[in-house]
């Protein structure tokens, strides 16, 4: 169900906000089959200057929520071609962020993979599901369960890679007031419930 316009613009002048979005969790107890992309890239890690690279690339709101992620000791995972970084994704061991702030904690035997990014010129070349099934494997490696995400349901390249990894979803609204608070509609999430 979508939330009306004219309904959203109400709540915004008293500083709320409402985002529709599907809830995945990843099994990662089941085998995770990788992904090559059409091009050769290498998934690593990220070092400081790859992500100084990323953030001198991003845009202002976005090199905001960065600085956030990295300050909550989040992981960054690149894919890049002949040098040049073509992609990444965020991790957290502890908790589930959204837009710079606190969602909700997530259990010991998961993470939260988020902040997804293909650079336009390298899209359609499985990218994305290649650095995915990548960090996918790598959590897998580490003893983690399962792996939790969020998307905009008007996010379909989102949607669309989460579930070609046969993911399970469910569809929550977030209202986020302000002070930072935020009330999760149809939760809990980031308990590996979908998984089990």
């Amino acid at each position: 169900m979508k939330l009306p316009k004219w309904f959203k613009k109400i709540f915004k002048l008293f500083g709320i906000k409402f985002h529709n979005l599907y809830y995945f969790e990843k099994d990662l107890r089941n085998p995770v089959e990788p992904v090559e992309a059409l091009i050769p890239i290498e998934v690593k890690k990220a070092t400081d200057k790859d992500i100084e690279e990323i953030l001198n690339s991003a845009e202002k709101d976005d090199k905001k929520y960065i600085q956030y992620d990295i300050k909550e000791k989040s992981i960054c995972y690149i894919a890049s071609y002949n040098d040049k970084i073509t992609g990444y994704t965020w991790i957290n061991t502890d908790k589930i962020l959204m837009k710079g702030g606190f969602l909700s904690t997530i259990s010991n035997s998961g993470i939260y993979s988020f902040n997804s990014f293909v650079f336009p010129e390298y899209r359609s070349k499985k990218i994305f599901k290649s650095l995915i099934s990548y960090v996918y494997k790598d959590m897998q490696k580490q003893g983690y369960k399962y792996v939790a995400n969020l998307a905009n349901v008007d996010n379909t390249p989102a949607v669309k890679g989460r579930e070609s990894f046969n993911i399970k979803k469910k569809h929550i609204y977030i209202m986020l007031l302000p002070f930072n608070l935020r009330i999760i509609f149809n939760g809990p999430i980031g308990k590996g419930k979908l998984c089990k």
